[in-house]
């Protein structure tokens, strides 16, 4: 295992915890058979293993969670650290995972309260609501412990901090308070058709709302899929209804369970590209995080492709291939 987290080989990785996962399950057979037999001595050797064991699955979860965060996946990382709690719920490993929840979401306890609320919006507002409770749970869970009591305490208040900005923000309350409507698959199918022309965009979309359908279904049965990438290229002159589609598809998309909100971010170059080195990443990325469950619509994405002196067009093209190449699939919200 030692050797398989170093080189990051997900296959020995995740070979290696099952064998584990075996051997625990078959020294929990042998401890109830020594129970029912009142073999005292034995029972005592292998709960003693049994905890061997865990200590070390935990152990692993852990290395192998601070892997995915260097890596930027923290999407990952949140679920590695729930891992490593499940198997061995020690006190450090319950701050981690606070902050592996909170990073997951673009947020930071070293960075000011105003710094953190620009990565909050109307779309995603709910969603760090419930990761805020959940690290409010874990923070306190991790403060028994006396070493993390005063970190604990400062991670505590930072979150009263940050929820009493959301409350003081009249556009994440009234997000908050509002829920958006689901349309139907049949419904966003047929405002798609009502459309004049596009029949070769009907077409397509129909033919895709299909073979999602037939995954789902093959899926259900245990059977193989394979993977397709749901990422579009829209083309048309201005006023030919491509933000329309790009509406209409993220309905579809929802319906059909692929996206978890449907929303659309319609975006632009000045929205992506910054005027200094560096920030163009940051700037892309709140984009990205502010499009998570939805669609990011990019207007006239050619235009991030100027080289006319200090452009970073090229970083925010840099910065969207590797989260589409992250997110490449129907099993992953475009």
């Amino acid at each position: 295992m030692e050797l398989a987290l170093a080189e990051n080989d997900n296959e020995a990785i995740q070979h290696s915890f099952l064998r584990l996962l075996h051997l625990i399950k078959k020294t929990e057979g042998f401890i109830e058979q020594d129970i029912n037999l009142n073999h005292l001595d034995e029972l005592q050797k292998l709960t003693q293993i049994k905890f061997q064991i865990k200590g070390k699955l935990s152990y692993w979860k852990a290395t192998l969670a601070f892997n995915k965060e260097m890596n930027g996946e923290y999407d990952s990382a949140e679920n590695e650290w729930l891992a490593a709690l499940s198997f061995f719920p020690l006190p450090h490993y319950y701050m981690q995972y606070a902050h592996a929840v909170l990073r997951n979401k673009n947020l930071y306890v070293n960075k000011d309260i105003e710094e953190n609320m620009k990565f909050i919006n109307k779309y995603n507002v709910a969603d760090v609501k419930k990761s805020l409770k959940r690290v409010r749970s874990a923070v306190k869970v991790s403060i028994v412990d006396d070493s993390m009591r005063e970190s604990g305490s400062y991670v505590l208040a930072w979150i009263e901090e940050l929820e009493k900005a959301i409350g003081d923000d009249k556009g994440l309350i009234e997000a908050l308070s509002t829920s958006r409507e689901t349309i139907s698959l049949e419904e966003s199918l047929s405002e798609l058709n009502h459309l004049i022309g596009l029949d070769s965009v009907k077409k397509k979309v129909k033919q895709i709302s299909d073979w999602i359908t037939f995954t789902h279904m093959r899926k259900e049965q245990g059977l193989k899929v394979d993977s397709i990438s749901l990422h579009m290229v829209f083309s048309g002159q201005p006023g030919t209804g491509k933000t329309t589609v790009a509406r209409i598809i993220a309905n579809i998309y929802k319906a059909m369970g692929i996206l978890k909100k449907g929303h659309l971010v319609e975006v632009g170059r000045s929205d992506l590209v910054a005027e200094y080195v560096g920030q163009t990443a940051i700037k892309t990325m709140k984009k990205i995080r502010e499009a998570e469950g939805g669609i990011l619509f990019i207007d006239e994405a050619y235009s991030l492709t100027r080289s006319q002196g200090n452009d970073f067009g090229i970083e925010a093209i840099d910065t969207l291939v590797k989260e589409m190449e992250d997110n490449n699939n129907f099993n992953a919200c475009p």
